[in-house]
Parts: C-alpha cells; structure tokens; sequence
C-alpha cells in the first residue's frame, strides 16, 4: 500500500524523539516492501527548516544538522513527487481543514494517489477530523 509520511514522520528516523520507534516501523516496512513511502517535494525543505530549528534551540549541532541535510539529500528513502501540480488541490484542502498550504500538500499528494497521510503531527490529524479528509489521515500510533 502507499503512504504519504510528513516531514514529522521522517524526521524521526534521523533524530530521536518521542515516538522515533513508531516512526522507524514504517521505514522497516518500505524496506519489507510492505509500503511504498511517498512524500511531496517539499519535504526536503521542510527538513531542513526544522533541522535548522532544532540547530537553533541547541537540540542538534550544525554538525549534526548539516549529515542529516546531506543524508536526506543523498538517500531520502522515500518517492518525491514534484508539488507543483498538487498547489491548487493543497489549498483547496488548507481552506477546507484550516491548515497551512504545506501541510495541504501532503494531503493533497494522498488524495491524488489515492493513498493514505501518516503523521506525527497532533494538531494536522485534529485539524482534519470531522472534514472530507478525516479517514486519509492516520497518526503513526494507530
């Protein structure tokens, strides 16, 4: 089955948090090829903006941050799909589920491919609930 993972899911491969266990299973299952892991383009930039947040509160070294970035940018283990054709149906779902445009597009790319949004992200999965998009969203815990 495909999923469209977050930039909250696929971080925690890379840097511990709570959770991270939970996260690293669907990465295990790609690898199985149980699921076959997709995630709009953004994402890259998106990592690197929270990576560059957590280099900012001391959570991470620039160190740590930029191997990451590298990682990510070499082997991201995940299908990227171009988000420039998934722009007008993202805000369509942001103004529908009043969320930000960036998180629109995943859940855009999941309509589109008719595949199902992992997150980690609490206030995304809520924001959802009891809008069109309620049953394309699962958190990493259920």
């Amino acid at each position: 089955m495909r999923w469209v993972v977050d930039a909250s899911v696929v971080l925690k491969w890379y840097v511990p948090e709570a959770d991270s266990q939970s996260a690293v299973k669907w990465l295990y299952a790609a690898g199985e090829g149980k699921a076959k892991l997709v995630a709009p383009d953004l994402i890259r930039v998106e990592m690197a903006d929270v990576l560059w947040r957590k280099y900012r509160s001391k959570e991470l070294s620039l160190a740590e941050v930029r191997a990451i970035v590298r990682a990510i940018a070499e082997n991201l283990p995940v299908q990227v799909v171009e988000n420039q054709v998934l722009v007008p149906g993202a805000l369509e779902i942001a103004a529908a589920c009043n969320i930000t445009v960036y998180d629109g597009l995943y859940l855009a790319l999941a309509v589109a491919t008719e595949a199902k949004l992992v997150t980690a992200d609490m206030k995304l999965f809520d924001s959802v609930q009891g809008t069109a998009y309620q049953d394309v969203v699962r958190t990493i815990l259920s």
